[in-house]
């Protein structure tokens, strides 16, 4: 499954270390904030017209609109992927793109059943009434709401289930740029969050298996990076925050895929 959609941010031509590099930072934001968005609206009592509405924000709004410069959730994350593992020596893991495609399968069958809905109560309402179908007011039988609905809390959580799964997938690539400062330096800066939504201490038990000598490899590896790249006022700046990481024993943490 590919992006229609050329991301405008995304600098081009890059070497291909640096493009996946890069892509592999933004994958973790996108992540980030998709987890934020899910776990936002988990719950919320929704229409389902509204409904519908959350279902554009996660499909891809390029098959739609192709001219359109906003991407869905699904959409962003399949860019960054394909451009991760077409220029990443990790090797090509095409189980990240089927699950990709499962939660859009999903999804279509989703909006699919709701487009169904409306269309049965639009022709039965049009019989029994004189009014134009566009006056008429959608109400969908509620039998069918609870279906909508319960098809819409549970493609939340599995949609939260892929996206942990798919942190869990990217270790191979963590490993691949242990050396590249700022993707460190991006996991320490959204641990918090990352750990809110992934579980407990999920950031601190990837770079315990990256850095098994202990923390003051990883201060060494960020230090020695921004040294290079002439911004050692940057970690001077956040020395409190790269120092402030620490995991009490690195082998009783969790290890994601550590050993492929």
């Amino acid at each position: 499954m590919r992006s229609l959609n050329p991301w405008p941010l995304f600098p081009a031509p890059l070497p291909p270390q640096a493009a996946a590099s890069l892509s592999l930072q933004f994958l973790v934001q996108e992540l980030l904030l998709a987890l934020r968005w899910l776990g936002e609206i988990e719950g919320q009592e929704e229409s389902v017209e509204g409904i519908s509405s959350q279902l554009e924000k996660l499909l891809l709004f390029s098959l739609e609109h192709p001219l359109t410069q906003k991407g869905g959730v699904l959409d962003k994350l399949c860019f960054y992927i394909n451009i991760l593992l077409e220029h990443s020596s990790a090797g090509e893991d095409e189980k990240i793109l089927q699950q990709v495609q499962s939660v859009k399968d999903r999804a279509l069958r989703l909006r699919s059943s709701i487009s169904l809905c409306r269309r049965s109560n639009l022709k039965d309402a049009h019989f029994f009434s004189s009014k134009p179908q566009s006056l008429q007011r959608e109400n969908i039988p509620l039998e069918a709401s609870k279906g909508i609905f319960a098809a819409w809390n549970e493609l939340i959580q599995t949609t939260q289930t892929y996206l942990k799964e798919l942190f869990v997938c990217l270790f191979p690539f963590f490993q691949e740029f242990r050396q590249d400062e700022n993707l460190l330096f991006l996991l320490i800066e959204q641990k918090e969050p990352l750990n809110q939504y992934l579980g407990h201490q999920a950031v601190e038990a990837v770079l315990a298996h990256l850095f098994p000598q202990g923390t003051c490899s990883l201060r060494e590896t960020l230090y020695n990076g921004y040294a290079r790249r002439g911004f050692l006022d940057f970690y001077s700046r956040n020395e409190e925050l790269i120092e402030s990481v620490d995991w009490e024993d690195a082998c009783s943490l969790s290890n994601p895929k550590s050993e492929n």
